[in-house]
């Protein structure tokens, strides 16, 4: 019993349990206040009845379709970084070890994901550090591409708030300076002095910017079909939707090495969206853009597990007609019986 109770005291000093907590308590709370405005009819558009005919399988299907492209979208940078600095372009292997790993991405702390990520990379003889580095070249790209759509956005959607434009410019070329082809190449050496020289130019970092600013505007529009289903919008809002996701989701990533992180980007979404549909409105939304994105995320994964489980079958079966087709190259036709296919070699002369 003592041990139980050491592992117990152990988990609750750790960061991360206490982090997870945290963050647990207030996706609670904003979820019991939620709760608490439908049943009250705080809403003035919908109420809890209302809410639970307007979730249909159809919003889940538009929703899921919008997350699929933006899936793709992120997937070819993946791939594009990894097949880059690791010379590896084996795309469905970079569609299922992305779509695994990143359900882990929801977990509050250190990026886990990569944990994951550098273990299965190194199956495919990927260095540790290469997939590291890929790692932190994504992280980069992405905040970039974010603070790209921000910047486009924001006369649109954040104008009206107390949020300074330069802070955006201002991320932007500083991060544009730090992660730049010498830099990379420098870090890279020492990192890893036995790799190969790398061959990364600022088209390739450009590139990287543009397609994850495109992942920030797919990611824009399946809040807009969810906050669309809790409060009708015009197509013209799909814009400012875009700038409050990519804004949110700069503040979550900032923040996410904070042991609390868990919980962050739903208070950000929800600050963010409440003057245009309302307080408690923004708070479901935020709550069930979480919600949409864990089940697509899980999905994936499993499809991408079965993919791969599919794949080891397909090997197996594959090293087993390896494994016969030297008795097949003797040639049935040419053998006389069936002592020929298994005679064995004349290592000793016949007596």
């Amino acid at each position: 019993m003592s041990g139980w109770r050491e592992l117990l005291r152990k988990g609750w000093r750790s960061k991360g349990v206490r982090g997870a907590l945290i963050g647990t308590l207030v996706l609670g709370a904003l979820s019991g206040y939620a709760l608490y405005s439908l049943l009250r009819k705080d809403m003035p558009g919908v109420n809890l009845g209302q809410l639970v005919d307007r979730i249909g399988i159809g919003m889940f299907l538009v929703a899921g379709l919008v997350y699929a492209g933006d899936l793709a979208l992120a997937i070819i940078g993946w791939g594009w970084i990894v097949g880059t600095l690791g010379e590896i372009w084996d795309w469905p292997q970079h569609f299922r070890i992305y779509c695994i790993t990143s359900v882990t991405r929801r977990l509050p702390g250190t990026m886990w994901y990569m944990l994951g990520r550098i273990v299965m990379y190194e199956r495919l003889r990927v260095a540790r550090s290469v997939t590291a580095i890929a790692g932190g070249v994504e992280f980069a790209t992405t905040i970039l591409g974010g603070l790209l759509v921000a910047i486009i956005t924001w006369p649109i959607a954040l104008s009206g708030r107390q949020i300074n434009p330069l802070w955006f410019v201002a991320g932007l070329l500083l991060g544009g300076l730090l992660i730049n082809p010498p830099i990379l190449r420098a870090v890279l050496r020492r990192v890893s002095p036995q790799s190969a020289p790398l061959d990364l130019r600022y088209r390739h970092l450009f590139g990287w910017m543009l397609l994850y600013a495109c992942v920030w505007c797919g990611g824009g529009g399946v809040l807009y079909v969810l906050a669309n289903t809790i409060h009708p919008l015009p197509l013209t809002m799909l814009a400012t939707l875009i700038g409050i996701w990519a804004t949110s989701g700069l503040v979550s990533m900032l923040l996410s090495f904070i042991p609390f992180g868990l919980g962050i980007q739903e208070l950000a979404l929800s600050a963010l969206l409440a003057p245009y549909v309302g307080g408690p409105e923004a708070i479901v939304i935020a709550l069930l853009m979480r919600g949409v994105l864990t089940i697509n995320e899980v999905l994936w994964a499993l499809i991408a597990g079965l993919l791969g489980l599919t794949g080891l079958l397909r090997a197996g079966q594959n090293k087993q007609i390896v494994t016969l087709s030297p008795i097949s190259a003797i040639g049935l036709s040419e053998a006389k019986n069936s002592e020929e296919l298994y005679e064995p070699a004349a290592v000793i002369p016949p007596k």
